[in-house]
């Protein structure tokens, strides 16, 4: 491509500014209409980076929309080749160039793989932007700290003290530079390190900056509180006093406020805060958001009421009219509420509650949701039949023909529905229902589907099983195997002798190899 254009890249070499602004834009025209590769190689690269931290305004500019293009077409162009990357990095020194290479950094989404050596400087660099007086600079070196979270960057981001630093920022003068200081906290609770966030005093600064003029910084306050809520820290955001700021929110007219405020609830009762939020009333509020005409508040507000539900409150703050109104949303014409009055009303028989669940009339509903297409709401529907079944009620399941359905959703090709079928199946037989759920064709299909070249569907051992041979179709199968997962072949239980530990054959009254008499050994 340079043989066919080398006066528009020889250009890039000239004295005159204006001349390589205009190489620059006639490259940039290049590169959107065909892949990036094929008009710019390794060399050209580093030049055109080494013109991003030119003094002239309009070459630096012109240079920054060849590159922010390819590596929004393509991030490999510059991660490749490690000098690349660096020449960008080290731009973050240069304040006239440092808006710029920022802004490209913040679109790298795979740094996972650069070389560890080049990390250190990198997250070094970005301590001077988080501290400057431009709110772009702060705001794009808080979306880089992210990035670099998410991607397993977590250990150097706190290794380099920078977390004191975004705890600051939560309380900036700007409000957006505020909302991704606390995007930046959410994921660090998502990679494990809540707990240090909250010693920061995450939580604290958070609370004191929730109402913010800004509604998406208010968003992502709350979104983070869920997400420390999430990871073990519901505990420190009851005590800091959160609830009455939430409960407040719940009356708020901004839907998005709203549905992020459930959010936290839902998280601070899964996490063992379920009874501070009944000494509030809180499923009291939530109950009445039911009743309003809004599709996604209801949605919302079924699926906090079932984490509340689920952490032994179900009788507390339901009765069997309302249990039989949230089966009613099971028919709305909503496919999120329909999915989260499902895993509701499994929440709140897992609650305590099974028997009122089927009294209202849930499986039948439940059953003909087997067949949507949605596969998020056809796995709430399975979790809800699994809880269900797990306890006395599992009968009643059986009298309505559930364990049919089932079988049919292994017919289905999608992996996911496939997995979550046969765990909902394995708790209806674990109920002492095997003989009744599964005949010889069913337990064909199950055997079918364990086969299937699909991980999702088994589950790795942690340690190799011994295996042997059928005694009756000769294939090999655990030693631990009741049944032959072939031929359907069953076994008697081996029995291990507690002298020798050597596998016993039927039932004899002294093992073969040491002699041990069981009747002496056992007593």
């Amino acid at each position: 491509m340079e043989e066919k254009f080398p006066m528009i890249f020889g250009a890039l070499e000239s004295p005159d500014n204006e001349l390589i602004a205009h190489s620059l834009k006639s490259i940039n025209k290049m590169i959107q209409y065909n892949d990036p590769d094929e008009i710019l190689d390794e060399r050209k690269v580093l030049k055109i980076l080494d013109l991003i931290g030119s003094k002239n305004e309009g070459v630096r500019v012109n240079a920054y929309h060849i590159i922010n293009s390819c590596v929004v077409s393509n991030e490999d162009i510059l991660t490749r080749n490690i000098e690349s990357f660096r020449k960008l990095v080290g731009f973050i020194d240069d304040k006239n160039s440092r808006p710029l290479s920022m802004d490209i950094l913040c679109k790298f989404k795979n740094m996972k793989d650069l070389d560890d050596s080049i990390f250190s400087d990198f997250i070094s660099k970005l301590k001077e932007p988080l501290s400057d007086s431009d709110g772009r600079d702060r705001g794009n070196s808080l979306v880089i700290i992210s990035n670099l979270i998410i991607q397993d960057k977590t250990k150097e981001i706190l290794e380099a003290g920078i977390l004191e630093v975004i705890i600051k920022l939560l309380e900036d003068e700007n409000s957006k530079t505020k909302g991704n200081a606390a995007w930046a906290i959410s994921q660090l609770a998502l990679k494990g390190e809540a707990r240090k966030a909250v010693e920061a005093g995450a939580v604290e600064s958070i609370l004191e900056n929730l109402y913010d003029e800004y509604d998406r910084t208010v968003y992502n306050f709350l979104y983070t509180l869920g997400e420390l809520a999430g990871n073990g820290e519901a505990g420190a955001i009851l005590r800091a006093g959160a609830l009455p700021k939430l409960i407040e929110f719940l009356d708020d007219d901004d839907i998005n406020k709203l549905s992020y405020t459930m959010y936290v609830i839902g998280k601070i009762a899964e996490g063992g805060g379920a009874g501070e939020l009944m000494d509030m009333a809180v499923h009291e509020e939530l109950l009445e958001i039911l009743e309003k005409d809004n599709e996604r508040g209801k949605a919302d507000a079924l699926w906090t009421l079932g984490m509340i539900a689920k952490q032994g409150y179900s009788k507390k703050i339901l009765d069997e009219e309302k249990i039989s109104k949230i089966a009613g949303y099971l028919e709305d014409d909503d496919g999120r509420v329909r999915e989260n009055s499902a895993e509701a009303l499994g929440n709140i028989a897992e609650g305590g509650m099974k028997k009122e669940v089927i009294e209202a009339g849930a499986i039948p509903r439940l059953m003909e949701l087997l067949d949507d297409d949605d596969i998020n709401e056809r796995s709430s529907v399975l979790y809800s039949i699994g809880q269900i079944a797990e306890g006395a009620e599992a009968g009643k399941l059986m009298d309505e023909g559930v364990h049919e359905e089932l079988m049919e959703i292994l017919e289905k090709e999608n992996e996911r529905g496939r997995t979550d079928g046969l765990g909902t199946l394995g708790m209806v037989a674990k109920q002492g229902n095997s003989k009744k759920t599964f005949d010889d064709g069913m337990k064909l299909k199950i055997v079918d589907n364990i086969e299937k070249d699909d991980e999702v569907l088994r589950e790795s051992p942690a340690e190799e099983e011994e295996l042997v041979e059928c005694f009756e179709c000769g294939n090999l199968i655990p030693v631990s195997a009741p049944v032959c997962t072939h031929c359907g072949a069953r076994f008697e239980i081996a029995l291990e002798c507690p002298r020798c530990g050597a596998v016993l054959e039927g039932n004899p009254v002294a093992c073969p190899l040491c002699g041990a008499e069981f009747e002496t050994v056992l007593k």
